[in-house]
């Protein structure tokens, strides 16, 4: 599963059981955040609690797209 996003909630419930219940079906699961990894815990950012089941990619370019693309295990 890949997940393309910035991860901010708008200050809504984050919903951290669904996501954790589509990460269990999936095979493997990614999320490219299109933000600096630095920003990732501040305003409505819910990258920190989302990091508990998704890995978090830091992709906002396409050389950070080639990087994370290289460094995923084949399936």
């Amino acid at each position: 599963m890949l997940i393309l996003g910035d991860a901010r909630t708008s200050r809504a419930y984050p919903n951290l059981v669904a996501l954790q219940a589509m990460c269990d079906r999936a095979k493997r699961a990614d999320w490219l955040k299109p933000e600096p990894s630095g920003s990732w815990s501040m305003s409505d950012s819910a990258a920190q609690v989302y990091a508990e089941c998704v890995t978090m990619h830091e992709c906002r370019n396409v050389e950070q797209l080639a990087e994370v693309i290289a460094r995923l295990p084949p399936m």
